[in-house]
């Protein structure tokens, strides 16, 4: 990694990479909470999906989570 430049953070000071942008440890963590919690989402739709009250909802559920997935790729 590429040191950068001296960044002051509150009382204390950093090296920051070429771009600024945050130390990869910060960012392996944020990629952990948005893997939770699309994993989160994925089980409630199906639970949602399969506790649906009926078969029209039932394919509306799984029309939106197919259309969701598509943008999320």
């Amino acid at each position: 990694m590429i040191m950068g430049p001296l960044v002051k953070e509150g009382a204390y000071w950093r090296y920051s990479n070429k771009r600024g942008m945050q130390h990869p440890m910060t960012n392996i963590a944020a990629k952990l909470r948005a893997r939770r919690a699309q994993a989160r989402t994925r089980r409630a739709i199906n639970h949602a999906i399969d506790t649906a009250a009926t078969v029209t909802m039932r394919q509306e559920l799984i029309a939106i989570a197919q259309a969701r997935q598509a943008h999320t790729r």
